[in-house]
């Protein structure tokens, strides 16, 4: 798919934006590139986490399990025991959506 200069002068127009010819030809051979490259892009067929043929046989649910790297499990049971509540070795916060 390509845009012509008379497409980029109704643009133009309906934007109240004024283009000199030069602007209006970059204009046009740009959008083009761009609209061909979503083009491109739309004839792909992405993978989603959650279809089936993603989902790992040992995270059946789908999710990665949790763990904690980069920290010693000391270190780490430091930091809760100085958060103001937890719970399970974990922090408590207030909800972020309710």
């Amino acid at each position: 798919m390509s845009i012509n200069i008379n497409e980029i002068e109704k643009l133009a127009k309906l934007a109240r934006l004024e283009f000199s010819k030069e602007e209006k030809k970059n204009f046009s051979e740009s959008i083009s590139s761009i609209l061909q490259y979503v083009s491109k892009l739309q004839d792909i067929k992405a993978g989603v986490a959650n279809e089936p043929e993603a989902v790992s046989a040992a995270q059946p649910s789908g999710l990665r399990e949790d763990k904690v790297i980069g920290i010693s499990s000391e270190d780490q049971a430091g930091l809760v025991k100085m958060a103001p509540e937890s719970e399970d070795g974990l922090i408590k916060s207030k909800a972020v959506f309710e």
